[in-house]
């Protein structure tokens, strides 16, 4: 069975996510698709208020294609200011 996972995410200091996404397959291959690797920015500043009810519309951006890999496994931010 194929199915699209996320195997790495970290988050910016003000509810922006950023998050691997990838095909995979299950057992018993467990490998990914190389070509299915894309990184993903995940904005959630809109979408809660302080009582943790939604309130808005989350945004979802593709941040960069990463043809050549079959699967990353981690993902860490290094610098706020890109």
């Amino acid at each position: 069975m194929d199915i699209l996972v996320s195997f790495g995410i970290t988050e910016d200091s003000g509810d922006v996510l950023f998050v691997i996404a990838s095909n995979f397959s299950g057992p018993p291959n467990c490998c990914g698709y190389k070509g299915s690797v894309s990184i993903f920015e995940l904005d959630v500043r809109q979408f809660w208020n302080h009582s943790n009810t939604t309130q808005g519309t989350a945004k979802v951006f593709k941040i960069v294609d990463v043809p050549q890999a079959q699967l990353l496994d981690g993902l860490a931010l290094i610098n706020q200011s890109f």
